[in-house]
């Protein structure tokens, strides 16, 4: 397995329900040169787009980001460009049935998916004609696009995130605080520790996995000495864990502990020195079978430009246009396969 940490990506260029949302926010002045999306200003090929797009009014959004993030999403581009979005957000499981069920009926509601760590399902999506080469969409911005974050013909990465260790700052004292994933394994934090089960996402298999490598399988043994509660997904064990059902919870990124702290929550943040996180993929459903593909081809082509992209990311993930965010210990998770997920669950003694 390749251990990249920061480093690499300092290389580089630079469940639910359907929501809606919308606000404004302020932006930094645009390159006067081009556009906010990417496109030169004056691209007649782009104005059209953007017409057509206002035309269609709307776009469907298949993701598995938390909904803090998806909120920020929303809000920034119709802001920019006064197109709804309604989005559907569900673990990666879930959202694969979801797609492949409806592809299947003729009856795909999804313009654009962003999920993590998903890259069988894109492909196989791509083999059965459900979806797009991105390169083939011909977005303006995909030009510019850091070289690292691009995920071949396919797909492109719009975010990643840092997996972090939430605890209640009410209930644990200080000196109780860990500092390391191994931390956790320590017999002090028996029946105290939340932990997500990654049947449900395979970023939580991959999140496992990089732990395997940095601390061995002995982890695991004694992290299940420690009688972990395991929950479906990291807001659910989140708010479980303010709820009294324990003391620390992981993995769980920025934007899950955000959305506590916004609730008032006294919820508190460890970044290990040594981490990983999830890459969320972004595609696009094949124009032919697409409800909206002109407002789809416009969102992707703003997720995909340096400022839409940091827009949309903001403070909540990292975003490919500023890799140097990243924790200095950042581990890039490796591609989750068959094999990998059954030897985590096997470890995890998940069934």
């Amino acid at each position: 397995m390749k251990n990249r940490s920061k480093t690499w990506w300092l290389a580089a260029v630079t469940v639910g329900a359907l929501a809606l949302a919308g606000c404004t926010s302020a932006t930094p002045a645009p390159d006067p040169a081009s556009s906010a999306s990417g496109a030169p200003a004056e691209d007649p090929e782009f104005t059209k787009l953007v017409e057509a797009a206002k035309a269609e009014g709307t776009l469907t959004y298949f993701n598995d980001f938390p909904p803090a993030i998806n909120d920020q999403i929303v809000a920034q581009f119709q802001a920019e460009y006064g197109i709804t979005i309604q989005y559907l957000a569900l673990n990666s499981a879930l959202l694969i049935e979801r797609y492949s069920a409806e592809a299947s009926a003729g009856a795909l509601s999804a313009d654009v998916v962003s999920m993590a760590q998903s890259a069988d399902f894109f492909q196989d999506a791509l083999d059965q004609g459900w979806t797009e080469e991105l390169t083939a969409a011909e977005l303006p911005a995909m030009a510019d696009y850091p070289e690292d974050f691009k995920q071949g013909d396919t797909s492109a990465t719009v975010a990643f995130g840092a997996f972090l260790i939430l605890y209640n700052k009410d209930k644990l004292d200080k000196d109780m605080v860990p500092t390391t994933f191994e931390d956790l394994t320590d017999k002090k934090y028996k029946d105290q520790l939340v932990i997500v089960d990654p049947t449900t996402n395979n970023a939580f298999v991959g999140f496992y996995d990089a732990l395997r490598t940095a601390y061995g399988d002995k982890w695991f043994a004694d992290i299940l000495k420690n009688n972990p509660k395991f929950y479906p997904a990291a807001s659910a064990g989140a708010q479980a864990m303010m709820a009294g059902e324990g003391l620390l919870m992981t993995p769980a990124l920025g934007a899950v502990a955000q959305a506590l702290l916004d609730s008032g929550a006294p919820v508190g943040t460890v970044t290990p020195p040594v981490t990983t996180g999830p890459q969320f993929n972004l595609v696009l459903t094949d124009p032919s079978i697409a409800p909206h593909p002109n407002a789809a081809k416009l969102f992707a082509n703003w997720m995909l430009s340096k400022e839409g992209n940091l827009k949309a990311t903001g403070d909540l993930i990292l975003s490919p246009f500023d890799p140097s965010t990243a924790p200095e210990g950042y581990i890039q998770m490796e591609r989750v396969t068959p094999k990998m997920k059954k030897e985590i669950l096997a470890l995890l003694k998940i069934s």
